[in-house]
């Protein structure tokens, strides 16, 4: 059995997430300089599960994952910077960075998506979040173009 085939989720109270799993190399890399207690396990900082979230973004396209990439954008600061940052450290290419925002600022949802309504009272629309992903893109082309433009 290969273990970085399984993870087992648990929901706790009906309220706690708690996610087990073996992380890939990309993953990997984001929680290589927070090494695991004594016992083993890593418990992911706020800071390391945003990282996550970003860039499972380039690999799927779930409403689950705009809601909380949408929500640590609003409550957490969690913009593209600290995506960008996230895909460097992760040994990700632009190219990854580009297809995860190119989902999240289509909108498009897979048919089999599960939604996320259930997750928490009155939440936005998935064209806000797009709406808010795409503000958010051309504030950081902007400043990426200014960068140029003043070296």
């Amino acid at each position: 059995m290969d273990a970085s085939d399984y993870t087992q989720t648990l929901l706790i109270d009906g309220e706690f997430k708690l996610t087990f799993f073996t992380a890939d190399s990309h993953d990997a890399n984001l929680l290589k300089d927070s090494p695991p207690a004594e016992d083993g396990f890593k418990i992911g900082t706020l800071e390391e599960l945003a990282q996550l979230k970003s860039i499972v973004a380039t690999f799927r396209s779930k409403s689950r994952d705009w809601i909380d990439l949408f929500l640590l954008d609003q409550n957490y600061s969690f913009g593209l910077d600290s995506w960008k940052k996230a895909y460097d450290k992760a040994g990700l290419t632009n190219t990854h960075f580009e297809n995860a925002l190119n989902r999240i600022c289509s909108g498009i949802l897979r048919e089999d998506d599960e939604g996320f309504a259930a997750l928490l009272p009155n939440p936005p629309s998935i064209q806000v979040i797009s709406a808010h992903f795409r503000k958010l893109r051309a504030q950081y082309e902007m400043s990426l173009a200014q960068k140029v433009l003043r070296n």
